[in-house]
C-alpha cells in the first residue's frame, strides 16, 4: 500500500479514450484503473462515444463523462477529395476542447478538483486553460512525442508547450531528444516516467490451439511476433527484411512472422513481403484488441522490434513480462530496458543482417530463449511495476499542491 500522499480529487482530460485502440488509450486506461484506489475521486472527461462505449463506462472504478462536439465531417470530406490545406483537425480539437471546458467547470462544483491533468498536447492545452480559470494546478502527460511521427507535429507540440506551460509535465519516456527540449522549456518541472505493466495479465502462458490460426499451435513453427502498428515510425520494413534474410540465408522452412497492427503501410508491407518472397511465411493479423494480446505473446517464440526511433513501447515490455525473448534495434531509450545477451538481444539500429543473426540464435537455441525470457520477466517485475509508477505520479500531485498552498 502506498502511504504518505494526500487523497486527491483528480480530473483527467483525454481526447482519445476507450474503446479506441493504441498505446495511449491502453496506457491511460490501465493507469486510471491502477491509481484509482489511491485517489479520493477520479473523473475522466473525453469525447462522446458510441452506445457500447457508454455502456462500458459504468464498469470502471472511476467516473467517465463524454461530451458531444462538432466533427466537421463535410469539411473532412472536402479536404480528402480536393482542398488538402483545410485545417479540419484544429477545428475539431477546438470544438472538443470547448465542450470539455464547459463540462469541467460544471463538474468542478460537484467534485472540487485538486488537479487537472491533460493527456497529450491538445488535452494539455485545455487542462492549462481550465487551471487558469479555476485556479487549479495543471499537469500534462506526454506519451512520448508526436515529433516521432513528423517534424511539423514536433514543432506544433513545442509551440503549444511554450504558450500553455503546465505546472508540471509527466513524460512517458521513449528515449527521444524531445525530453531535453521539454526540460529547456519547463526547467525542473519535468518528470520522466516508465510504463507500468500488469504482471498478472502478462505472464508466461502455455501454448494452446484456440481456433485462431495466428495463436493456435496445431503445427509447431518457430514464431516471431511483430506486435506494433504499421505506422512508418515502427519500422515494419526492416522487420520484414531481417526476417527474409533469416529464412533465406539459413534455409529455414519451419518459421513464420506474425505482423499485428493496422496502419497505412499495410498494403505496402504486404507487397514488400511478396517481393522478398516470404509471403508464405508472413501472416498479417490486423489490429488486435489489447485484451487478446497475451494469447499472441504465448503463441510466439520471439518478439521483434525494429523502430529506428525507439523501441521502448508497451508491446516489447509486455512481451518481456510474458517471459518472451525480444530482439530489438537499440534505438532511443531501449537500452534502459533491454540488456544485450541478458534479457534480450539488442541490435544496432538498421542493421538487418545482424537482426537476422539474432533471430537465428533464438531459432537454434531454446535454452537461450528460456534464459533471456526469464531475465526479461524478472526485470519487468522489479522495474516496471505499477506500485513504483503510481508513487511517482502521486509525488508530482503532492508537489504541485504544495506549491499552490
Amino acid at each position: 500500500m502506498i502511504e504518505g500522499y494526500p487523497k486527491t480529487n483528480l480530473c483527467r482530460i483525454m481526447f482519445d479514450f476507450y474503446p479506441g485502440v493504441g498505446g495511449l488509450v491502453v496506457h491511460t486506461l490501465e493507469l486510471c484503473n491502477q491509481i484509482s484506489p489511491y485517489l479520493n475521486s477520479q473523473v475522466v472527461i473525453t469525447a462522446g462515444g458510441s452506445g457500447a462505449a457508454a455502456g462500458n463506462d459504468d464498469s470502471f472504478p472511476f467516473q467517465v463523462y463524454r461530451v458531444n462536439y462538432t466533427k466537421f465531417r463535410l469539411l473532412g470530406k472536402l479536404k480528402a477529395k480536393a482542398v488538402r490545406w483545410l485545417p479540419v483537425a484544429p477545428l475539431v480539437n477546438l470544438s472538443l476542447g470547448l465542450s470539455v471546458l464547459k463540462k469541467l467547470k460544471k463538474l468542478d462544483r460537484q467534485y472540487s478538483f485538486d488537479i487537472i491533468q491533460g493527456h497529450g498536447v491538445n488535452a494539455g492545452v485545455v487542462a492549462t486553460i481550465a487551471g487558469w480559470v479555476l485556479q487549479k494546478p495543471a499537469v500534462w502527460m506526454m506519451h512520448g512525442t508526436s515529433g516521432a511521427y513528423s517534424k511539423t507535429s514536433g514543432v506544433y507540440e513545442s509551440l503549444l508547450l511554450r504558450l500553455f506551460k503546465p505546472d508540471h509535465l509527466l513524460v512517458l519516456d521513449d528515449g527521444s531528444p524531445a525530453v531535453k527540449n521539454f526540460r529547456k522549456i519547463l526547467k525542473n518541472r519535468v518528470t520522466v516516467v516508465c510504463h507500468g505493466i500488469d504482471i498478472n495479465k502478462f505472464s508466461p502462458g502455455a501454448r494452446g490451439a484456440d481456433g485462431n490460426p495466428a495463436t493456435g499451435s496445431a503445427k509447431k513453427l518457430f514464431t516471431v511476433l511483430s506486435p506494433h502498428s504499421l505506422a512508418p515510425v515502427k519500422g515494419i520494413e526492416d522487420a520484414l527484411k531481417a526476417f527474409a534474410l533469416f529464412v533465406h540465408q539459413n534455409r529455414v522452412t519451419n518459421a513464420r512472422l506474425l505482423v499485428l497492427g493496422g496502419g497505412r503501410l499495410r498494403q505496402k508491407a504486404e507487397a514488400l513481403a511478396g517481393s522478398l518472397k516470404i509471403n508464405n511465411y508472413v501472416l498479417f493479423c490486423g489490429a488486435v484488441e489489447h485484451s487478446k494480446m497475451p494469447a499472441y505473446y504465448a503463441a510466439c517464440d520471439a518478439v521483434i522490434a525494429t523502430s529506428l526511433y525507439s523501441n521502448m513501447n508497451r508491446a516489447v515490455q509486455e512481451a518481456m513480462a510474458c517471459a518472451r525473448p525480444v530482439a530489438v534495434f537499440s534505438s532511443g531509450g531501449t537500452s534502459m530496458a533491454v540488456k544485450h545477451n541478458h534479457n534480450g538481444l539488442a541490435v544496432e539500429p538498421g542493421n538487418n543482417p545482424e537482426m537476422a543473426q539474432g533471430l537465428l540464435r533464438l531459432y537454434r537455441d531454446e535454452g537461450l530463449r528460456r534464459r533471456l525470457g526469464f531475465n526479461a520477466r524478472k526485470f519487468i517485475i522489479k522495474k516496471r511495476n505499477w506500485q513504483s509508477r503510481i508513487q511517482v505520479e502521486l509525488g508530482v500531485y503532492r508537489a504541485c499542491l504544495n506549491v499552490r498552498v
